[in-house]
Order: structure tokens, then C-alpha cells, then sequence
């Protein structure tokens, strides 16, 4: 019997506010622009995981690397100018996915833990069945469920964005297996590449209202 391991990660649309602070996602780093277009002058670059303060946010949206979202007027340091907002993010660029607290934006907490569900079952195979919910103060809510030879993790997450999602499948991925990753593109679905065993791949699809992030690993 093999043994499947699933998480699924659900993601609502980032809301960003004025004055908060947000972290600059891509590896290369951003470029601080004098106004809210890739065309325009390049002032510097702000490095990545630099912290920057929201000053505001253009009306008009962008679609670029297949991701669609308005332009941010922020502080990086000191120094004002424009951004792709879709490229800034409130996940911390360590995370290891090795256990829930490195998905948590620090100082998070536990409000809540209870057992939903909890039942023996014969089929497909005998054990006991065991669905659990974790809430934080954060708004992440966390499902765990399990089973014979299985378990899965459901993580919910109320802010943050696709470019995050990403990142979070690339750094999971020390979790299953040597993944070859995509760039981020214009598609509904993104698909991460099984390894050369055929144990485990990755999917970001598109929602109306979010982003579902799916892992599957079998044992």
C-alpha cells in the first residue's frame, strides 16, 4: 500500500493597505521605478527580502508574468517610487515548509484547535480517521486529516498572493521531491513536473477567488 501524502493550499486575492509593510519577493529583486510602468525610468533596485512600506496603490491593473495585479507607490528605505505590487508579499522568503510554524508570519499564535471528525474505518484499508483544525490569529486556518498509511494538510491562507503562492511550491518542495520548475505564466494552471521516480508534482491553478496550490507525494 502506498502511502499519499496531499497538501493543498487555498489562497484569497492579496489585500494590501497603506502603511503596511511587505517584503520584495523575487530573486533578483525589484526595480523601483518613477512611475507606475516597466518603462519608465529605473531609479534602483530594492533586493530581495527587503522590507518596504505601502505608500499607494494605482487603480489600473497590470497583467505581467502571467500575473495580474495594480502597481504600489512604496518607501523602500528612504526612497519612494513604483513597483509591481503583485511581487511584494507578507510570506518570509525562509520558509522550509518542514513544519506549520514555517508557513506562519512571525509572532502568529494558535486561537483555536479542535477535532471536527474522528471515526474508525474498514475501506479502503482498517484504521482510525482523524480530521483536525488549527486556527491562528493571522486568519490561517490549517486542516490536517489522517488516516492508514495517509494524512494530508489543508492551509488556508486569507492574504496572500500568486507570486507567494509560487514561492512556497518551489521552497515545499524540500518536503517531497527534485521538482524542475516553470516560470510563472499567463495559464490557469501551472504544473510542476513530476521527478524521475513519478513520486510527486505540484499544481497552482487559478480560482476566481484565489489560488489552490496542490502537492502530491506518494510513498
Amino acid at each position: 500500500m502506498k502511502k499519499l501524502n496531499r497538501l493543498i493550499v487555498l489562497i484569497t486575492l492579496n489585500t494590501m493597505l497603506w502603511g503596511q509593510e511587505y517584503m520584495v519577493l523575487p530573486d533578483s529583486g525589484l526595480n523601483l521605478r518613477s512611475s507606475a510602468d516597466k518603462t519608465s525610468e529605473r531609479l534602483t533596485n530594492v533586493p530581495t527580502g527587503s522590507i518596504v512600506q505601502l505608500i499607494q496603490r494605482h487603480h489600473q491593473l497590470e497583467t505581467i508574468d502571467g500575473i495580474t495585479d495594480n502597481w504600489c507607490k512604496i518607501n523602500a528605505n528612504g526612497r519612494e517610487g513604483w513597483v509591481f505590487c503583485g511581487y511584494l508579499g507578507r510570506i518570509m522568503r525562509k520558509v522550509t515548509c518542514s513544519s506549520v510554524e514555517s508557513l506562519l508570519p512571525p509572532g502568529d499564535a494558535v486561537t483555536k484547535s479542535e477535532i471536527i471528525d474522528a471515526k474508525y474505518e474498514t475501506s479502503p484499508e482498517p484504521g482510525k480517521y482523524v480530521r483536525k483544525l488549527t486556527y491562528f490569529k493571522s486568519g490561517i486556518v490549517v486542516e490536517h486529516r489522517s488516516g492508514y498509511e495517509y494524512f494530508a494538510d489543508n492551509y488556508y491562507f486569507p492574504e496572500i498572493n500568486i507570486y507567494e503562492a509560487f514561492l512556497i511550491v518551489k521552497r515545499c518542495n524540500e518536503l517531497y521531491s527534485k521538482i524542475s520548475f516553470p516560470k510563472v505564466t499567463k495559464e490557469k494552471t501551472i504544473r510542476f513536473k513530476q521527478d524521475k521516480y513519478m513520486t510527486g508534482h505540484a499544481v497552482i491553478e487559478k480560482k476566481a477567488q484565489g489560488v489552490e496550490i496542490r502537492f502530491e507525494h506518494y510513498d
